[in-house]
């Protein structure tokens, strides 16, 4: 035998054995620590699950209980269609770390998928509100890095459709105006906060309007039945309070109204997802201390409004949170 082929001999031998030598117990070291990681996690998923978890309550003006609607999760952000058989709500998935919007009817209970988004971290979605019809679903979402407004049918068929990108970050939308012409949202940044009406109108890119710009954090913008004036909420006290002001679209940026602002809560207030009442001669709001008020209102030909007065108050096991 030649010393070149026992040369190859001997090094295909030691690679035959290094291939069938055995795998260092080491090696299942990983595998242990991965079980207990996923084990933790479960165990820390179950107790976020029940801190949170409810089950979405239909109240009464009086607060007593209508219905319940769907399995218990974690919600947020539920709001009414505007025949009211449906909610809008965001569903928070803790497995899969995942927020979704979802759509639910109320007498049955079964659910709509209007989004299916990727890990939080890379997509989320919120605030949505339905369009005066019902047909549609407008919200906040963050797509590839930048938040913006988008509307989907709100029956989940389709594609969703980027209505406006916004240039910095923390929007709150809140209100789709009953003349169909107007979404109201809001943001925050190191500055304060504003309020913006977005318009509907037209194929082109849109260009939103800004309302008020403050020092103070700014939320919630809710359009009256009439566009005319709009309900937010501030901190320019010093603490949370609702107002409401005229909107003008046509006005130029910076230009106060002749009029106004008007602070409609007494002691504290947080804003609603709907404040007005559908005929124009109602608004609502929280109180401080997790009342549900109600104040009766006229916007015409100027802005009159009545004291607040309870409707009723929740249970201090159920969290009132803005919206």
């Amino acid at each position: 035998m030649s010393a070149k082929l026992l040369k190859s001999l001997v090094m295909r031998v030691a690679a035959a054995a290094l291939l069938m030598a055995p795998v260092p117990a080491m090696a299942q070291v990983p595998i242990t620590a991965n079980a207990e990681a996923a084990a933790a996690k479960a165990r820390r998923i179950a107790r976020q699950f029940e801190a949170s978890a409810r089950v979405l309550t239909v109240f009464d003006r009086q607060g007593n209980v209508v219905t319940t609607v769907g399995e218990r999760a974690i919600y947020r952000d539920a709001v009414f269609s505007p025949d009211r058989t449906r909610l809008a709500v965001i569903k928070i998935d803790l497995e899969s770390e995942t927020n979704d919007l979802w759509v639910l009817d109320i007498a049955t209970g079964v659910s709509t998928g209007i989004t299916s988004n990727e890990m939080w971290d890379d997509e989320w979605v919120s605030t949505p509100v339905w369009s005066p019809d019902g047909s549609q679903l407008a919200y906040v979402a963050l797509r590839a890095g930048y938040e913006g407004l988008y509307r989907k049918a709100s029956n989940g068929e389709g594609p969703e459709e980027l209505l406006y990108r916004y240039p910095g970050a923390h929007m709150d939308l809140r209100d789709w105006s009953m003349d169909g012409r107007f979404l109201s949202f809001s943001a925050t940044d190191l500055s304060g906060g504003a309020l913006y009406a977005l318009p509907l109108s037209g194929d082109a890119e849109r260009t939103s309007i800004e309302v008020l710009r403050s020092e103070s954090q700014l939320q919630g913008s809710s359009f009256s039945l009439d566009n005319r004036f709009l309900s937010y909420e501030s901190d320019q006290s010093g603490r949370n309070e609702v107002y409401v002001r005229r909107f003008d679209p046509s006005a130029d940026a910076g230009t106060g109204p002749a009029e106004g602002p008007w602070q409609v809560s007494a002691q504290g207030g947080r804003v609603m997802n709907s404040s007005w009442r559908k005929d124009g001669r109602e608004f609502y709001f929280i109180a401080a201390d997790g009342g549900v008020m109600a104040v009766e209102v006229s916007t015409g030909p100027t802005f009159e409004f009545g004291e607040p007065t309870l409707l009723f108050r929740l249970s201090d096991a159920v969290p009132v949170l803005p919206g």
